[in-house]
C-alpha cells in the first residue's frame, strides 16, 4: 500500500520529508515492537521509491555510519537496505562496498569488539547482501550477482573463519546462522530467473558444498569440492554426526538452491552419493 501511495503521489520533496518522520520516529519504539519492524520496512520502502539518488546515497550512509540508531541494528539496517535495492541496487551496492573499503573489518571486528557493538560486523554485512539479492529486480541482480553479492558473502564468511591468516572450524552459530540465511536469499532470489532458462547460477555448485558441510560440521573438507567423490561425499558417517542445530535450515537453503537439477551435471556416482547424503541428513531429527 506505502508503495503503490508513493508511486501515485510522484512527489520527492514529499518522500524526502517522510522519510525523515520515519527516520525521527525510530526512538519511539522498542526493537522487538511491531511499530519498529514496521517503520524499518517504510523507510526502506520509501528510499526505494525515492527519486533523488544523492538523498538516498546519503541516508544509506548514515544508516551505516550509525546503525545502533535504528533500535536492532542487524534486523534494521538489514530491512532498510534490503528494500531501498528493489529501485537503489546500484545505489546500494556502492555505498555499501565504499564502507567496507573504509572499515577495513579487522579481524576482531568479525564480532564487533573492535569499535564495539555502534559498528557493523562482517556478519551483519553478509546477511545485508543476502536482503539486497531477495529484494533487487532481477535484471538488475542477475548480471551482478556472482561477483558483487555472491563472492562478498563467501569472502566475508571466509574472513569470518580464520584465525592469523589460517582457515578454521567456526563454531559461532550465529556466523553459521547468517551464512545459511543468506545464501537461502540468495537461492530464492535466483529462482525464477533459472526457471527462465536465461541465467546459468554459476556459484550453485559451492553453495552447495558450504551447506552440506555445515550440516556435517564442517570437519576437514574442502567445500568448493565437496559434493565430489574425491573429498569423501560417499564416506558413511554415523546418523549422530549429521545431527546439527542448523540442520533444517540448510535444508531449506538446499531447497532454494535446485540440488535436482545440479544433479544432472554430475556424474552418476556422484550423483547418487549426493541424493544419498541429502536422504540420509533428512533421516536426522532436530
Amino acid at each position: 500500500m506505502l508503495k503503490e501511495s508513493l508511486w501515485k503521489i510522484n512527489d520527492i520533496a514529499w518522500t524526502i520529508q517522510l522519510s525523515w518522520d520515519f527516520n525521527q520516529q525510530m526512538d519511539s519504539y522498542g526493537n522487538t515492537s511491531v511499530e519498529k519492524i514496521f517503520l524499518w520496512k517504510a523507510l526502506g520502502t520509501t528510499l526505494a521509491s525515492c527519486q533523488d539518488t544523492d538523498f538516498v546515497n546519503s541516508q544509506i550512509k548514515e544508516a551505516l555510519a550509525a546503525p545502533n540508531h535504528l533500535g536492532d541494528q542487524r534486523q534494521g539496517i538489514t530491512s532498510i537496505l534490503g528494500y531501498c535495492a528493489e529501485n537503489h541496487f546500484e545505489v546500494v551496492l556502492k555505498v555499501l562496498k565504499t564502507f567496507q573499503d573504509r572499515e577495513k573489518f579487522f579481524m576482531n571486528q568479525c564480532k564487533g569488539i573492535f569499535s564495539g557493538k555502534k559498528s557493523l560486523t562482517k556478519t551483519e554485512i553478509m546477511v545485508i547482501y543476502g536482503a539486497m539479492a531477495l529484494h533487487a529486480l532481477k535484471r538488475r541482480l542477475l548480471p551482478r550477482l556472482d561477483q558483487d553479492i555472491v563472492s562478498q558473502v563467501l569472502f566475508l564468511y571466509g574472513q569470518c573463519s580464520q584465525v592469523l591468516g589460517m582457515a578454521v572450524i567456526n563454531k559461532d552459530m550465529d556466523l553459521q546462522v547468517s551464512f545459511i540465511r543468506s545464501i537461502t536469499e540468495i537461492g530464492i532470489a535466483v529462482q525464477d530467473a533459472e526457471d527462465e532458462k536465461k541465467f546459468k547460477f554459476s556459484y550453485k555448485e559451492v553453495l552447495l558444498g558450504y551447506m552440506l558441510v555445515s550440516v556435517q560440521g564442517g570437519h576437514g573438507q574442502d567445500p568448493e569440492k565437496f559434493i565430489t567423490k574425491s573429498a569423501g561425499l560417499h564416506q558413511d558417517k554415523p546418523l549422530d554426526s549429521l545431527a546439527s542445530p542448523v540442520r533444517w535450515k540448510v535444508l531449506i537453503a538446499i531447497r532454494y538452491l535446485r540440488v535436482t537439477e545440479l544433479t544432472e551435471s554430475l556424474s552418476f556416482v556422484d550423483s547418487q552419493g549426493l541424493a544419498k547424503l541429502l536422504t540420509r541428513v533428512r533421516l536426522i531429527d532436530i
